[in-house]
């Protein structure tokens, strides 16, 4: 279906600290990060890009992006 799916995990002794997950598809843009440049959401440094809409966010790791996947696929 030529979906894409950039995983970016940057971790510290065992600690997940940084991470991004981009995910590309006829659907549209998604990424959940928790790079710390949205100070207003109220999730910070946690958010979601859906499109070009910032929301909230609760942590993610790849289990958590693939089941929001899944739902944003089979809508």
């Amino acid at each position: 279906d030529n979906s894409l799916l950039d995983i970016r995990e940057r971790c510290q002794k065992s600690v997940l600290i940084k991470n991004s997950y981009h995910y590309v598809s006829h659907e549209g843009v998604h990424r959940w990060d928790n790079v710390p440049h949205h100070m207003s959401v109220s999730s910070f440094p946690y958010h979601y890009h859906d499109h070009d809409t910032i929301k909230e966010s609760e942590p993610m790791n790849i289990i958590r992006v693939i089941k929001e996947i899944e739902k944003i696929r089979f809508q």
